[in-house]
Order: C-alpha cells, then structure tokens, then sequence
C-alpha cells in the first residue's frame, strides 16, 4: 500500500509540475500569475492569524512560486519576525532563521537547489524555547481542501515538523500551518501516509479557508 501511495505521488508530481510551468512561462500567465499572488498574499495579510501571530515563518520563493515577498517586506514592516528556512547540506532537515528589516538581498545568498537561503550569519530560530504565536506559510506543487500538501518529494518539510513536534509539542500544537498555492495546484485528492502533517489553511488568490 505505502509503494502504491508513492508511485501515485510520484505521477502526481510530474503531473502539477507541467501543469505549473505552463502557467508561468507565458506573458499572458506571467500576469495573471502575479495578479494572483498579489490577491493571495493581500488576503493573508488582511487575515486575524496575520494579525495575531507575532513571528511568521515563511519561505523564500522561486520562479515557479507564489512570491512570498509582499508577505516579508510588510510582516518585518509591522515589526514581525520573520524567519526562512535554510537547508542543512547533505541532509533532508531544514533550520530557520530570522530575518533583518534590510532589503532581502543583503542577508540571502543562492543555497541548496539553487534557491535563495539566509545568510548564516542571522540569527537562528531556537525551536526548544520559542512559545509566541506564530504561523508558518509552507510551498508546495499541490494541495486538496483537506490539507493534505504534495512536495517535491525531497522530505524537508516532513521532516521538519516531525522534528518539532518531538522538540517542542506544545509549540507545534499551536504552530498554525498555512499551505499557500495557485489556482491550478488545488487537486481533488493527495494520497496521504500515515506521518504527513495536514495544513491548518489552504491560501489562494481567491479563499484563505479552513481545511476539514
């Protein structure tokens, strides 16, 4: 069963993934792309869990993404923290860390897969001590209504908050999981194993709602 759930994730994945580059190459998408992010993102930051989260971690976006940008810039403007992600090389785990009020390019430089990572000279999130309210806003190539969310398949992410639930319980409890997509990467179903961590919320340009 847990082979079956793989390889139907695996075809899933190169099935989003076409569907993705499509929607983005074009000038014609690339507008509506951004129109979209713009509605998604400003719906996020009009929201009562941006309002109430004091640290909100977020990702780093690449081309094929909805730019977490607008998110960044205006949470560290409201005097948020902000904390990214940063991959610890040669493994699948991930460390946070938080983010200065400078411009983005100043303390991130191109990491792991080529993406853009913090510097290691921020700070770094301690997750054994950290207790505000926080949100955390996760990528994904797909996502359905119940929350369940599809990766790339590299396993950061699950391994991620299986670490933090062990580390810091009540935290994670608390932690609110926001998956945040286009359009065009909401599925009827993801197959779902048995340690995969459901979102809170699904966030698109048209609905922030509550997954069931």
């Amino acid at each position: 069963m847990e082979t079956q759930i793989k390889l139907i994730k695996a075809e899933l994945r190169k099935l989003l993934k076409t569907r993705i580059s499509a929607n983005t190459c074009t000038l014609g998408n690339y507008e509506k792309t951004t129109d979209e992010t713009h509605k998604a993102c400003t719906r996020f930051l009009e929201s009562t869990l941006y309002e109430n989260a004091s640290v909100v971690f977020c990702f780093l976006s690449t081309k094929n993404e909805i730019s977490t940008n607008q998110i960044i810039k205006k949470a560290l403007n409201d005097g948020k923290k902000v904390a990214v992600p940063r991959v610890i090389f040669g493994s699948n785990k991930m460390e946070f860390y938080y983010l200065k009020d400078i411009p983005l390019e100043e303390q991130t430089s191109i990491g792991s897969f080529n993406i853009l990572e913090p510097k290691i000279d921020l700070e770094k999130v301690d997750f054994s001590k950290i207790g505000e309210k926080a949100v955390i806003i996760c990528p994904g190539l797909g996502f359905d209504k119940k929350g369940f969310r599809l990766g790339k398949g590299k396993g950061f992410y699950d391994c991620f908050f299986d670490c933090l639930e062990k580390e810091n319980p009540s935290f994670f409890k608390s932690f609110v999981k926001i998956g945040i997509c286009y359009l065009i990467q909401i599925v009827e179903k993801i197959p779902s194993e048995k340690n995969d961590v459901k979102m809170d919320f699904l966030l698109t340009a048209e609905e922030l709602v509550k997954c069931n």
